[in-house]
C-alpha cells in the first residue's frame, strides 16, 4: 500500500495485490475495499458514504437465486 497524497481533510492510497486469475482477482479487490471500510470506520474515520452489503446474507440482489 502506498500513500499518494494526503492532507489535512483527506488521504489518497495505491493498493497493490496479486490473485491467480481475473475472477479471484475481483473477490481480492472486493474484499481489500471492504476490510479497508470498514477498518476506517471503527477507527472514526469518515468514509464517502458507502455501504457494505453482506451478499452471503441475502441483502444484496446478487445474492438472490432463482426458484429452480
Amino acid at each position: 500500500m502506498w500513500v499518494m497524497n494526503a492532507d489535512k481533510d483527506a488521504m489518497k492510497i495505491w493498493v497493490a495485490a496479486w490473485a491467480n486469475s481475473p475472477g479471484d482477482g475481483w473477490m481480492l479487490a472486493a474484499d481489500i475495499r471492504e476490510g479497508l471500510l470498514r477498518r476506517m470506520r471503527a477507527e472514526g474515520l469518515a468514509t464517502q458514504g458507502f455501504r457494505i452489503v453482506d451478499i452471503n446474507a441475502g441483502t444484496h440482489p446478487a445474492a438472490e437465486t432463482s426458484p429452480s
